[in-house]
C-alpha cells in the first residue's frame, strides 16, 4: 500500500497536481451515486481483478469488504470454456452477458458462477450489518465495469431483497439533452471519476 502511494505521490508532482486529488475510491463512488438516502445502501463495485462492497448511511462508511472476483474473471472462464483469445472473450461477453442465445448458450451459466460467489457475498455483508445494527439495506447500486453486464439487474434481482439500481453519476452534472440516455448507460463505468471530479465543486 504504501509502495501504491510513493507511485501516486510522485506522478502528482511530476505533473504538478496538487495532493487533495488523491481519494480513496469508495469516498468517490459515494459522492457520485448517493443521492441522500435516508437508510443503509450497499454499494457493489465490480471492478476487474476485485469487487469491492461498501455499505453507507448518511454518506459514512459502515462496513467495507474486498471479494476477489471480478468481471475479468467472467471473461477468462469464457474464453477457457470455449478455447478463444481473451478478447474475443471479452466481445462475446459484453454482447451477450446473461443473454442465452443459440449460438452461445453456455455463457450466461459462466458468467452467473462467478457473480454467485459476488452475491453470495455481498448478501453475507448485508446479513452481518443488518443484524449488529438491526437495521436493513433498502438499496443496493451496481457501479464499476462488471455492471455493465447485460441482463445484471434483472438476475440481481433474484438475489437481493432490496430494491436494485445502477449507479447514474452523470444525473449529478449538466449535460446536452441528445447525450442524455449514452450518458446513463455508460454511467457505471465513470462512478469514480465523476465521483473525483465533483469533489472539487463540492
Amino acid at each position: 500500500l504504501n509502495e501504491t502511494l510513493v507511485k501516486y505521490t510522485e506522478v502528482l508532482q511530476k505533473t504538478q497536481l496538487p495532493l487533495d486529488t488523491l481519494e480513496i475510491e469508495a469516498f468517490s463512488n459515494i459522492r457520485s451515486v448517493m443521492t441522500r438516502e435516508l437508510f443503509p445502501v450497499l454499494i457493489i463495485d465490480i471492478g476487474a481483478s476485485k469487487t469491492k462492497l461498501t455499505i453507507v448511511e448518511h454518506g459514512i462508511v459502515e462496513t467495507f469488504r474486498l471479494v476477489n472476483h471480478g468481471s475479468q474473471d467472467m471473461t477468462l472462464a469464457i474464453a477457457h470454456s470455449l478455447e478463444m483469445a481473451f478478447d474475443k472473450a471479452e466481445l462475446l461477453k459484453k454482447e451477450f452477458g446473461l443473454i442465452p442465445t443459440p449460438e452461445h448458450p453456455h455463457i450466461p451459466e459462466l458468467i452467473k458462477t462467478h457473480l454467485a460467489i459476488i452475491f453470495q457475498e455481498a448478501n453475507s455483508t448485508m446479513l452481518s450489518y443488518e443484524k449488529r445494527y438491526n437495521k436493513n439495506i433498502g438499496k443496493v447500486i451496481f457501479t464499476g465495469g462488471g455492471a455493465m453486464t447485460r441482463g445484471l439487474i434483472e438476475y440481481a434481482s433474484q438475489s437481493f431483497s432490496a430494491e436494485i439500481a445502477f449507479a447514474d453519476p452523470f444525473a449529478k452534472i449538466e449535460s446536452p439533452v441528445f447525450l442524455k440516455w449514452v450518458l446513463k448507460a455508460t454511467g457505471p463505468e465513470f462512478s469514480i471519476a465523476v465521483g473525483l471530479a465533483l469533489k472539487k465543486l463540492s
